[in-house]
Order: C-alpha cells, then structure tokens, then sequence
C-alpha cells in the first residue's frame, strides 16, 4: 500500500492532487479546513482508502496530535510499500502594502505557509526515520519566492522561507541510514 499524506485538499492543487492519487493500492490522508465532500465521494464510489481529516493548520500546536493519529493508521498495515507527503496548504493574504498589512494575517499567512509545513515535515520524518521504504516530502512552493509582486511581502516571504528550508531538510537527510527525500 502507497500512502499520501496531502494538505490543502479542500479545493485547488490539492484536490486535484488527491483525486489524481485515488486508487485501489493508495491511501490518502487529506488535511484541510473544511471536508472536500466531491472527494469523499469519489473515494466511497470506487472503494478507495480516503481518511479526512479537518484541521486548521494555523493551529500548529496541535499538528504533533494530528500526526500521531495519522501514523498510528498507517503504522498498523504490515505492508506498507511507501510514504509521501505533499505539503499543498497555502494562504495568499494579505494582499496589501506591508505597512497595511494586519499583525493577525501575517501570523496566519507565516503559520500556514512555512511554520506548519516545518512542523509537518519533522512530524513526517520522525514517524517514518526507521522504516527502510520510499519516503518522499514535497512542498508546494511558489514563483513567488523568487519573483516578487508588490503587496504580496508575507506570501513572498513564507514560499522563500519553504524554498530554503526544504533544502536544509534534503541536506540534512544526505546522511541517513533511511533518508526521505525531499524537493
């Protein structure tokens, strides 16, 4: 069994992802803040393996409690044949001049985009650093990270801070008996 790991499935790039990704030998762990219901659907219409799982993940404290009920599922299958994680969750707000931006909208625009990925990732990667499999992590960066618009500083910002840190994460993970790789 192949598992996804997917965040941000409630529309857009994730939905489409874990769509794509239904599939007989897959299961899918979606994360978002609301239930995508079209998803859910599909997955009971061709009997595919779909666990959702609504979250706010600007409530980063309590990503260690959600991932240890994800790995708890996935670590009862004796079968396992891959891991992967796809980091999609993102927020474009605010999308004013910095000096108008509000302290509450930076923090959610931080936490989501870069802070709870990181979180995310170590959570990934403490769960799976024992099991000699395929494990990959994939973050959902953004042309602007390096191709900067005006009165979009905070979403800039946080896909630069994704960019960089995936590449300590795959640099970090050179070393390793089982390592994830990551882009």
């Amino acid at each position: 069994m192949k598992y996804f790991i997917i965040t941000g499935t409630s529309r857009g790039i994730g939905a489409s992802l874990a769509k794509k990704l239904l599939d007989e030998n897959h299961h899918i762990f979606c994360i978002s803040r609301s239930n995508n219901q079209e998803l859910i659907s599909i997955s009971k219409e061709r009997d595919n393996k779909l666990s959702y799982y609504q979250f706010d993940l600007y409530n980063i404290n309590k990503i260690d409690l959600l991932f240890e009920d994800i790995f708890k599922a996935i670590k009862n299958d004796s079968e396992i044949e891959s891991i992967y994680l796809i980091n999609n969750a993102g927020v474009l707000s605010p999308l004013t001049p910095c000096e108008e931006n509000k302290t509450e909208d930076i923090l959610r625009n931080v936490n989501i985009n870069l802070i709870a990925p990181m979180v995310i990732t170590s959570n990934f990667i403490k769960h799976t650093n024992i099991l000699n499999l395929d494990k990959r992590i994939m973050n959902i960066s953004s042309g602007s990270a390096k191709y900067l618009l005006p009165s979009q500083s905070s979403y800039s910002t946080s896909k630069a801070g994704l960019d960089s840190f995936s590449k300590s994460i795959s640099i970090e993970q050179m070393n390793k008996p089982f390592p994830v790789k990551i882009i």
